[in-house]
């Protein structure tokens, strides 16, 4: 049985005030292509109380360097540290990233999570179990916080 069917955009594609006069969800993807702030997702959720927000996981945990996609973020030049993103791997950069995700839903009162995979992330045994690892790291990391979000 379904409870209620929300939607809601992908960003805004007009102000915020009439957006949330109109709809009740909003997907953030501008968090998949750079690191944003905490006080400006805590301003979104001031300025929508009751709004349901999704969040779209940072790039550096699901897609690996050199991908295209990075050409518009902000992960610096640092090899060492690039060389350690993407593909749920167990890294600094990734647990780092994570951390930073983990804020950002709590900064938003996000209820839900979106990961993006590549097309190269191919449906291997490695793969599959990295990403198995990864999300019960990642969901006990959310119950330590107290956190209940939907995550897809």
């Amino acid at each position: 049985m379904v409870r209620e069917i929300l939607v809601g955009c992908c960003g805004f594609p007009v102000k915020r005030e009439r957006y949330f006069e109109v709809l009740r969800g909003v997907e953030l993807q501008n968090t998949f292509y750079r690191l944003v702030k905490e006080e400006s997702l805590k301003k979104l959720r001031e300025s929508a109380p009751g709004a349901f927000i999704s969040i779209k996981a940072p790039m550096g945990i699901t897609h690996r360097w050199p991908s295209p996609v990075y050409r518009r973020a902000g992960y610096g030049k640092d090899s060492s540290y690039l060389s350690q993103l993407g593909a749920f791997r167990e890294t600094e950069a990734v647990r780092s990233l994570t951390e930073t995700l983990i804020k950002w839903l709590e900064a938003a009162g996000a209820r839900a999570v979106l990961f993006q995979t590549p097309a190269s992330f191919k449906q291997t045994e490695e793969n599959l179990s990295r990403a198995v690892e990864y999300f019960r790291r990642f969901r006990e990391r959310l119950r330590e916080r107290g956190l209940k979000v939907i995550v897809a």
